[in-house]
């Protein structure tokens, strides 16, 4: 009597690298089919789609050889992007009008720093007189630049998200007790480090930290700066570390008034010295660090959480 919905396709992007897992909704399921490719230089740049004809040629070979075509896609927009504000609304204005009254306040009461923004809002706090929501805004160009590609690549694009929200998707899920901690989201990947702050199941604060570095896998393989990889590591993970202190301080006092602060660390990513770098942060920062537990992941590998929590995304 009822259709029975297919595999769906689930995409994260970085800027050197692809990672895609199939299945059922929702999550994962032994046997689902994962993997990863690593994306031509320059195909995308502070996340912005910049040579959309080598994703294009990438997404279309995994369709031929994964057997995609027509499959629905959901996918996400690279984190640098996106742009949180805690906005004000009128307290008489029901959900269903919250999206068009925002769209009214751009360039008069919310000052976005690019043009043509998508938006997405979601319910803080309830007032007397105002309401406070958090404002997610992306500029629109770069939605539709990923789309059309994807379209062109054979595969239908339903929804987009963030692989911040998605990561903290998963854990919540496995960690609901703990939507009261101030967590700090630390997305360690090869391409940077991507700093989430989330309180009561909401991303309240996100910072792409800029180093000396740059891509420190870049740095690897041209043998820039240092001789030993020990050093360059070294280096690299003192300038981050140096970071989130900043990044936490200012959480503090400029986010939370200096009523809060971050209670808990979430780290996951590519980077292959994840343990090292969880062991650092404890000790400098004095202050509990997690990651996904194991049996949570099934057979995906760590680097694989963000796409499990996209896969998680209700439609």
């Amino acid at each position: 009597m009822f259709k029975k919905q297919g595999k769906q396709v689930y995409i994260i992007l970085q800027e050197k690298v692809l990672r895609f897992m199939t299945g059922e909704p929702v999550g994962f399921r032994n046997g689902n089919a994962y993997g990863s490719i690593e994306l031509p230089q320059g195909t995308i740049r502070q996340g912005k789609l910049e040579d959309a004809g080598q994703l294009i040629k990438a997404v279309r070979k995994l369709v031929e050889e994964k057997g995609w075509k027509g499959r629905e896609l959901l996918f996400t927009l690279p984190d640098q992007a996106v742009t949180l504000r805690q906005h004000q609304v009128p307290k008489q204005l029901k959900l269903e009008e919250i999206k068009p009254f925002l769209y009214t306040e751009i360039h008069h009461m919310i000052q976005l720093p690019f043009e043509d923004p998508i938006l997405d809002f979601e319910v803080l706090e309830e007032g007397e007189e105002s309401n406070t929501i958090l404002l997610v805004a992306y500029p629109g160009q770069r939605v539709e630049a990923y789309q059309q590609a994807f379209k062109e690549a054979g595969l239908q694009p339903v929804a987009a998200d963030l692989a911040s929200l998605s990561l903290y998707r998963l854990y919540i899920e496995q960690n609901k007790e703990t939507s009261e901690d101030h967590l700090l989201l630390l997305q360690w990947n090869h391409s940077g480090l991507i700093l989430t702050a989330f309180h009561k199941e909401m991303p309240l604060f996100i910072r792409q930290p800029q180093t000396s570095f740059g891509n420190l896998q870049d740095h690897m393989e041209q043998d820039l700066f240092y001789q030993e990889e020990a050093d360059r590591a070294g280096a690299y993970l003192e300038e981050q570390l140096t970071e989130i202190e900043r990044f936490m301080d200012f959480y503090r006092y400029s986010v939370m008034n200096g009523e809060a602060g971050i209670t808990k660390l979430l780290v996951s990513g590519d980077y292959e010295n994840l343990g090292d770098v969880m062991n650092e942060l404890r000790q400098r920062l004095q202050i509990e660090a997690v990651t996904f537990r194991q049996e949570i992941m099934d057979e995906l590998p760590l680097a694989y959480a963000d796409v499990l929590g996209l896969s998680m995304k209700k439609l």
